[in-house]
Protein backbone atom coordinates (compact mmCIF):
# COMPACT_ATOMS: atom_id res chain seq x y z
CA UNK A 1 0.00 0.00 0.00
CA UNK A 2 2.82 2.66 0.32
CA UNK A 3 3.96 2.48 -3.28
CA UNK A 4 0.55 4.25 -3.72
CA UNK A 5 0.97 7.42 -2.51
CA UNK A 6 1.06 10.21 -4.83
CA UNK A 7 4.65 11.09 -5.99
CA UNK A 8 4.44 15.01 -5.03
CA UNK A 9 3.66 13.90 -1.07
CA UNK A 10 7.19 12.07 -1.29
CA UNK A 11 8.39 15.18 -3.14
CA UNK A 12 7.79 16.99 -0.61
CA UNK A 13 8.26 14.75 2.75
CA UNK A 14 12.01 14.31 1.05
CA UNK A 15 12.41 17.80 0.85
CA UNK A 16 11.36 18.69 4.67
CA UNK A 17 13.88 16.05 5.28
CA UNK A 18 16.53 16.99 3.55
CA UNK A 19 15.75 20.32 5.01
CA UNK A 20 16.42 19.47 8.68
CA UNK A 21 12.16 19.92 9.24
CA UNK A 22 12.46 15.64 10.45
CA UNK A 23 10.86 16.25 13.77
CA UNK A 24 8.68 18.68 12.62
CA UNK A 25 5.13 18.70 12.70
CA UNK A 26 3.58 18.96 8.84
CA UNK A 27 0.29 18.67 7.53
CA UNK A 28 -0.42 17.18 4.38
CA UNK A 29 -4.03 16.91 2.80
CA UNK A 30 -6.07 13.58 1.77
CA UNK A 31 -8.74 14.11 -0.60
CA UNK A 32 -10.71 12.67 -3.37
CA UNK A 33 -11.98 14.04 -7.29
CA UNK A 34 -15.58 13.44 -7.27
CA UNK A 35 -18.30 12.07 -4.94
CA UNK A 36 -18.72 8.30 -5.15
CA UNK A 37 -21.72 7.87 -7.37
CA UNK A 38 -22.30 11.08 -8.48
CA UNK A 39 -24.09 12.21 -4.98
CA UNK A 40 -24.75 15.21 -3.69
CA UNK A 41 -22.70 15.02 -0.28
CA UNK A 42 -19.91 12.78 0.99
CA UNK A 43 -19.38 11.70 4.73
CA UNK A 44 -15.99 10.88 5.79
CA UNK A 45 -15.60 7.70 7.51
CA UNK A 46 -12.68 5.88 8.67
CA UNK A 47 -10.23 8.60 9.42
CA UNK A 48 -8.72 7.80 12.30
CA UNK A 49 -7.35 4.26 10.32
CA UNK A 50 -6.02 6.56 7.52
CA UNK A 51 -4.04 8.38 10.19
CA UNK A 52 -2.96 5.31 11.96
CA UNK A 53 -1.43 4.15 8.28
CA UNK A 54 0.23 7.66 7.52
CA UNK A 55 1.94 7.40 10.97
CA UNK A 56 3.45 3.90 10.46
CA UNK A 57 4.16 4.80 6.54
CA UNK A 58 7.34 2.58 5.95
CA UNK A 59 9.05 1.65 2.64
CA UNK A 60 10.22 -2.16 2.80
CA UNK A 61 13.35 -3.23 1.11
CA UNK A 62 11.60 -4.32 -1.66
CA UNK A 63 9.90 -1.12 -2.03
CA UNK A 64 12.97 1.05 -2.42
CA UNK A 65 13.72 -1.36 -5.32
Amino acid sequence: MTMLCDFYELTMGNGYFQNGYCDRITYFDLFFRSVPDQGGFAIAAGLEQVVDYIQKLHFGDEDIA
